[in-house]
């Protein structure tokens, strides 16, 4: 295990606690983008956090994306009962993290429905262990590029909305 698997076990616990322990700054919105982006990146992946991509194709360079989802580096540092555990809480963490700082900035309601989204993906990817059997559904496989849709509508509402109030 490399120092590597350690900054993506901390900056995933200090990105989710950012809005609570840095204060409302002008910089926020990149938190809203990173979250946005990278919800886009965790779908157009197969449900492989991009960090944990890289780091499975740096150990294995014959790693097919999708194959196994979970943050290998992160179950490591854990272990696999904590790894669990930290799986779900890291989606609520990230939840409540993310309206935080859209109220916070008084940022549009609209962004909320995305969280209504993100919340019920993340939780069937965490749920359905197999990858690759849960792309087999086709009802998933819509709901899918729906949320694709979807993201990159939310995307440009959230640029509009940045660059009409002047916030860059």
């Amino acid at each position: 295990m490399n120092i590597l698997h350690y900054l993506h076990f901390l900056g995933a616990i200090f990105f989710n606690l950012y809005p609570f322990i840095i204060q409302k700054n002008k910089y926020d919105y990149f938190y809203v983008y990173i979250i946005l982006l990278g919800n886009l990146c965790w779908l157009l992946f197969n449900g492989e956090c991009f960090i944990s991509l890289i780091l499975k194709k740096l150990e294995n360079k014959n790693y097919r994306l999708g194959n196994n989802v979970d943050s290998d580096d992160i179950k490591n540092i854990l272990g696999v009962n904590l790894f669990n555990i930290f799986k779900y809480s890291n989606l609520i963490l990230n939840s409540l993290s993310y309206t935080y700082i859209i109220y916070r900035n008084y940022y549009p309601k609209y962004l909320y429905i995305f969280l209504l989204f993100s919340i019920i993906y993340g939780y069937i990817y965490i749920t359905f262990e197999n990858q690759n059997k849960l792309n087999n559904y086709i009802l998933f496989k819509i709901f899918k590029y729906i949320f694709i849709f979807i993201s990159i509508i939310f995307i440009i509402l959230f640029s509009n909305y940045l660059y009409k109030n002047k916030k860059f």
